[in-house]
């Protein structure tokens, strides 16, 4: 399945109406389970409320997609560890893009920054 799976996406890449799909139908099915799950933890309150799961998501797949597409499948710990790691940035509430009023760009505010010490 793999491999057949690679093939499909490696077409619709380089197509623009394949892209369009990709990106609009293709991907957000795959991701509507997992939305779910995600959803539902910030209802039970495990995760913060403001967190974007869309972004979770695109991690998630993102990764999953990489491994896939450069055929790195064989390290069964990977699962379980990209697993751990989404949750852990749940936890921790990956805020939502605010649009400032000034300007089209979109940015992130948080407490620290991974590239600046704090």
């Amino acid at each position: 399945m793999g491999a057949l799976y690679r093939l499909i996406l490696s077409e619709m890449m380089l197509d623009e109406e394949g892209a369009r799909y990709l990106r609009e139908v293709f991907i957000p099915r795959r991701q509507a389970f997992t939305a779910l799950a995600f959803e539902a933890a910030k209802e039970r309150g495990v995760i913060p409320p403001g967190t974007d799961v869309k972004f979770l998501l695109d991690i998630f797949y993102g990764y999953s997609v990489f491994r896939l597409m450069t055929r790195q499948l064989d390290d069964d710990q990977v699962p379980d560890r990209i697993a751990a790691t989404i949750a852990q940035m749940a936890h921790s509430g990956i805020p939502r893009p605010v649009r400032t009023q000034h300007s089209n760009k979109t940015s992130v505010k948080t407490k620290t920054s991974l590239f600046t010490p704090s």
